[in-house]
């Protein structure tokens, strides 16, 4: 399935949130608990040329200790991020960006997959980061529906990967943002904590 749609709009969110950020706050916590701000960002900027790399077909190489290793918060990294959200966005408008396979590292996987992990990865870290630096995440029902679908198709590998958290429990009536948050094991009632006086 082509969700385009849905991760462009994703994508935009995700862009109003990091323009929102300030410098100050990198080394906040934010909800994704094995990152800071920093941290998340950089997870962003390691994986934003791989996203666009597999909706163009050039093939991946991953270097995993780098991501680890390297800070790309020194210098202008908004502007870095937002113009790498522009390329993912054109990368992915292409319907032959969501067919066949794309190599992905050492492996081979449908390339809807990734366009759809993308879409996640959006909506699920723009949430992180948006609660991080005290600021709102609005995402359209529309959106956050097919994350949720998603995320509970893939939910039990993805445990398995300890990428995502036991589920949090939420009421039958969470929206569809907040139950997808829950079901990758984020609390959508988290708020950064007050800061000691």
């Amino acid at each position: 399935m082509n969700l385009h749609q849905p991760l462009s709009d994703a994508a935009a969110r995700m862009a109003a949130v990091v323009r929102a950020v300030d410098p100050a706050q990198l080394s906040a916590a934010t909800p994704c608990t094995e990152y800071d701000v920093r941290g998340l960002v950089n997870h962003l900027l390691f994986w934003a040329p791989i996203i666009e790399g597999v909706g163009l077909r050039k093939t991946a190489v991953i270097d995993r200790e780098a991501e680890g290793r390297d800070d790309h918060t020194g210098g202008d990294w908004q502007a870095e991020y937002l113009g790498w959200l522009d390329r993912i966005d054109r990368a992915w408008a292409d319907e032959a960006a969501w067919e066949g396979t794309a190599t992905l590292g050492p492996a081979t996987v449908p390339a809807a997959v990734i366009g759809e992990k993308t879409l996640v990865e959006l909506v699920v870290h723009g949430w992180d980061l948006s609660r991080a630096t005290g600021q709102e995440f609005r995402c359209a029902d529309a959106v956050a529906e097919h994350a949720n679908r998603i995320i509970l198709a893939t939910a039990d590998e993805t445990r398995a990967m300890r990428m995502f958290g036991p589920p949090v429990d939420v009421p039958g009536s969470a929206s569809a943002l907040d139950r997808a948050l829950a079901c990758s094991g984020r609390d959508p009632r988290w708020t950064v904590a007050p800061v000691a006086r």
